[in-house]
């Protein structure tokens, strides 16, 4: 990225905006929205990968293993994780990721500098997450 940073406990915690879950910590929260009831489910938006579920609403699932992601006022562009602070001005790390990322904003930063883009996130919808789930693509 070419910006040295890292990452300090944050106080007070940002707001969480979203819910980010890789490896077996994801397929353990597509379970849990699994058991959401349609509207619950309906009510947030979503991204997913391989091994990987970005989900952004008003009322966020908890699982064990998962990282809550907010938005920090001087980086709106970022959702960074809510209880973890970048050693760099949260600015300058917006402005170094989206120089090097071709994804459009709004931009989850991981504190591995895993990026993600919420960009394309779509309302939740059973036969995807049951689909989803079902790839086994997640160990």
């Amino acid at each position: 990225m070419g910006l040295e940073v890292s990452w300090t406990l944050r106080e007070p915690p940002l707001a969480a905006a979203a819910v980010v879950a890789r490896g077996r910590a994801a397929r353990k929260l597509a379970a849990r929205l699994a058991r959401l009831d349609d509207a619950a489910l309906g009510s947030l938006v979503g991204v997913a990968g391989d091994d990987l579920i970005v989900v952004s609403g008003e009322e966020l699932p908890w699982v064990d293993g998962v990282v809550y992601v907010g938005v920090d006022p001087s980086a709106p562009s970022l959702l960074l994780p809510t209880i973890r602070a970048p050693s760099a001005h949260p600015a300058l790390v917006e402005a170094a990721v989206l120089e090097r990322t071709k994804a459009s904003p709004p931009l989850v930063v991981l504190e591995d500098f895993v990026i993600v883009s919420l960009a394309n996130a779509r309302p939740l919808q059973r036969a995807r997450l049951d689909s989803w789930m079902a790839s086994g693509a997640v160990p």
